[in-house]
């Protein structure tokens, strides 16, 4: 993952969740059709290492899904994908992913 080790943390500079909120993280990369995953934020908010362990989980269900639905192709595997980018919208509560392969 390219991320500056100032972004990682609970601290509010960099990525963070805001407490008690749900956001929803958009998976688009590599599918043809995008699926979107619940983030349920707990009291202390989150931070970006808390936040790539659900990024992972999210990942498992849409590869999960996409091999049941064959309207829902991809060309990368899991092991093929990394981090880029992160960004949050706290508005309308959504999180957006930048991947590569």
């Amino acid at each position: 993952c390219y991320f500056r080790v100032s972004d990682i943390g609970n601290d509010k500079k960099g990525v963070h969740l805001k407490p008690n909120t749900t956001y929803s993280l958009i998976i688009d990369y590599p599918f043809d059709k995008p699926g979107t995953f619940p983030i349920k934020v707990g009291v202390k908010g989150m931070g970006l290492l808390l936040l790539v362990g659900k990024i992972k989980q999210a990942y498992d269900k849409q590869y999960a899904t996409a091999k049941k639905d064959k309207e829902q192709s991809y060309w990368h595997g899991i092991e093929d994908l990394f981090i880029e980018g992160v960004q949050v919208n706290h508005k309308k509560k959504e999180i957006l992913l930048f991947m590569g392969s």
